[in-house]
């Protein structure tokens, strides 16, 4: 189902060299054309499916802001028909609209109106939105009192503060200092996690590729291309380095761009796919190589997350590789706290390296920086596997943690702009599996290491309060289908499950069917209502192996189908223990 609809929208503004040429072209007999036609939009189409995000890319001038003006009914089509479905929430001019003698209370009250919301949605959401500006001390002063980043924060934290079906930003991602940022990509995280349709500008393409599924590329009010974010954002990269270098009279030949990845036969490509799971924290992949853990060291070989600007460090991927892999690509991307995209590089393509073949099991790779030339601050780091040169778009890793590792740098430097790293790439294949980098044989939930044994199918990991007859305890969602990475001493004969299974209390239970290594492994029914253990025989084959297995349950539900709100997760089953023994 398509959230958003556009079909030819064009729009036409009429442009005069003087003022008075207006007057002229109005009175004049016969009617003096004294104007030229500017079409700041030209046959402009596209759907976007409920829940999908679409980034709309482009030089200045492309008419990027225009399609969102016109999307959110703040102007009208010249030609063209477009439709929107649910409730429209934007975030275009931060702050227009306020009063600058009325206080920031008056102001949110006012604009919050004016965006749908009630006066009781107002009244219940006011703290809410008070506490994310960080403007309690100054919410009752008047508004022409307030820095620039006050303003806009105050605009933002209203204006996000709407439930929509649809969320159209126009460079809203950007406001305040870096802390603030920060706060407001997370707000429009939240709404990618809970279904929300978005549309957003921005010239950040790392913003664009780590929201979105598609992007739109404008030039000159015309569609140039449309579809994966990935595909669509690299030709752009290529067309704005031929421009540039043409600028400056460089011969430049343009690179071959791959084709679309075909489908599987069901029309939908397996990047499509992938997206469709919803997986904890930001990972993906196909799974024949996975990142186990990450280690940032120093000199000396410990491992920790701060650093000083200058020092060498050495980042150590431990991994387990399924089969052998002959052509592995390791890659890396460092982000800054406000998003920007620092640095990135693999093996292959940057730095070339050769690799070894990997062989199956266990083992490391290091990537060693000589000098971390970052400025003071928090960074985020992404780490990557590809079973073979994925090029141009690397669409389809082994395994992808797209911004999982925070990391900080101190300097007493001053700081101007970012500086590339560089560096050199060394593999290792580890002999024998040692305490700190082996797969365990029992998922701890409470660990923040059990995100690297969890494949698709997990919601983020939860925790309990606790309360006189029991425990906390951390426990988490899994969807209909779920897996996860698991070790198989010798000597272990069951696999077991702390589960709470039929939670729709159906009298026949949930039936879970299991597979491990894509064999067969059993069911196991479910009857009762609350966690308790389940168990089923694993095969000898299967014994001193790291092995996958995945459950797939016969029933699924969602919180808002039973108890109401706005939790439109699918989940079947509640686990907080998996062991083998």
């Amino acid at each position: 189902m398509s959230a958003v609809v556009a079909n030819n929208i064009s729009k036409k503004y009429k442009l005069y060299d003087r003022p008075s040429d207006r007057l002229k072209e109005w009175f004049s007999l016969p009617r003096q054309t004294c104007h030229r036609d500017f079409w700041a939009l030209k046959d402009v189409s596209f759907e976007l499916p409920k829940g999908s995000a679409l980034g709309v890319i482009g030089p200045n001038g492309a008419g990027k802001s225009t399609l969102l003006k016109i999307l959110t009914g703040t102007t009208v089509p010249t030609e063209g028909t477009y439709s929107l479905i649910g409730r429209v929430a934007s975030l275009l001019e931060l702050g227009a609209g306020f009063h600058p003698e009325f206080t920031g209370r008056q102001n949110l009250q006012m604009n919050a109106r004016m965006l749908g919301l009630t006066d009781d949605e107002i009244r219940e959401r006011m703290d809410e939105i008070i506490e994310f500006a960080e403007l309690k001390a100054f919410i009752d002063q008047p508004v022409r009192t307030y820095s620039s980043g006050m303003y806009v924060r105050l605009g933002f934290a209203i204006a996000s503060s709407v439930r929509p079906d649809v969320l159209i930003v126009d460079e809203a991602l950007s406001v305040g200092d870096a802390y603030f940022q920060r706060k407001s990509i997370d707000r429009i995280q939240y709404f990618r996690e809970h279904g929300v349709t978005i549309l957003f500008v921005s010239h950040d393409l790392s913003i664009v590729r780590r929201f979105c599924d598609q992007a739109l590329w404008l030039n000159e009010g015309r569609v140039q291309n449309f579809g994966d974010v990935h595909r669509v954002s690299k030709a752009y990269e290529l067309w704005e380095r031929k421009k540039e270098q043409v600028s400056l009279g460089i011969e430049y030949q343009m690179e071959q761009t791959a084709a679309e990845p075909e489908p599987d036969g069901s029309g939908v490509t397996s990047r499509e796919q992938k997206k469709k799971l919803r997986v904890l924290g930001s990972t993906w992949g196909s799974g024949e190589v996975k990142i186990t853990r990450v280690e940032m060291l120093n000199t000396e070989g410990k491992s920790g997350w701060t650093f000083t600007t200058g020092e060498p460090i050495t980042i150590r991927y431990h991994f387990y590789a399924f089969k052998e892999i002959p052509t592995p690509v390791f890659g890396l991307n460092i982000h800054r706290l406000d998003g920007v995209y620092v640095f990135g590089t693999n093996n292959h393509n940057i730095h070339p390296t050769v690799l070894p073949p990997l062989k199956e099991g266990q083992g490391y790779v290091d990537f060693h920086i000589r000098h971390l030339k970052l400025h003071s601050g928090t960074y985020f780091l992404t780490t990557n596997v590809y079973t073979k040169p994925d090029e141009p778009f690397w669409s389809e890793p082994a395994d992808f943690h797209n911004q999982m590792y925070e990391f900080k740098v101190w300097s007493g430097q001053p700081q101007h702009g970012v500086i590339p790293l560089e560096g050199s790439w060394q593999v290792g294949q580890e002999r024998q599996i040692t305490q700190t980098g082996s797969i365990p044989s029992r998922l701890d939930f409470a660990s923040e290491q059990v995100v690297n044994y969890l494949y698709s199918g997990w919601y983020e990991v939860e925790e309990t309060l606790a309360t006189e007859t029991e425990p906390s305890y951390s426990y988490v969602w899994a969807t209909p289908k779920a897996e996860f990475l698991i070790h198989v001493p010798e000597t272990a004969q069951t696999l077991s499950l702390d589960i709470n299974g039929n939670l729709l209390r159906k009298p026949e239970g949930q039936i879970l069917s299991f597979t491990i290594e894509g064999e067969p492994l059993g069911t196991l029914k479910v009857a009762q209502s609350g966690y308790s253990v389940h168990s089923l025989n694993i095969p000898d084959e299967m014994k001193g192996r790291t092995v996958r297995v995945c459950f797939q349950s016969d029933q699924s539900w969602t919180p808002k189908s039973l108890f109401g709100g706005e939790d439109e997760r699918e989940l079947s089953a509640s686990v907080r223990g998996i062991w083998v023994q």
